[in-house]
């Protein structure tokens, strides 16, 4: 983004970033609901992101995007991977891990799941 004339950042190009948090999913071969629980957030939430709504809250838009790596954690560059955390056995998601992203979803869908 740069800055415009009044000193203003120009606004997010919000439906190239819904597209492309798309085309990552599919890429890798989540599905809503598996992206959802990886984000943290309900499948309407998923769903409204989808379809281009622009009053979900920040914290649910961000969540959405760090899972398929267009939002780094804490500063990191999304190259970057501050995952897995220590003590995980390497059995979270981060970028480029086709592998770890499909054990952590059975994992996140698995511990959704009331008993």
């Amino acid at each position: 983004m740069q800055p415009t004339v009044r000193g203003m950042i120009q606004p997010l190009d919000w439906p190239a970033l819904v597209a492309e948090t798309i085309r990552r999913r599919k890429e890798e071969g989540l599905t809503q609901a598996q992206h959802a629980a990886l984000a943290g957030v309900g499948r309407t939430t998923l769903i409204a992101f989808d379809q281009g709504d622009t009053t979900l809250s920040l914290g649910r838009a961000l969540a959405i995007l760090r899972v398929v790596g267009l939002v780094a954690e804490g500063g990191d560059s999304p190259r970057t991977p501050s995952w897995p955390p220590a003590g995980s056995g390497g059995r979270h998601w981060w970028p480029g891990c086709r592998r770890t992203t499909r054990r952590a979803t059975r994992s996140a869908i698995t511990a959704s799941i009331p008993k």
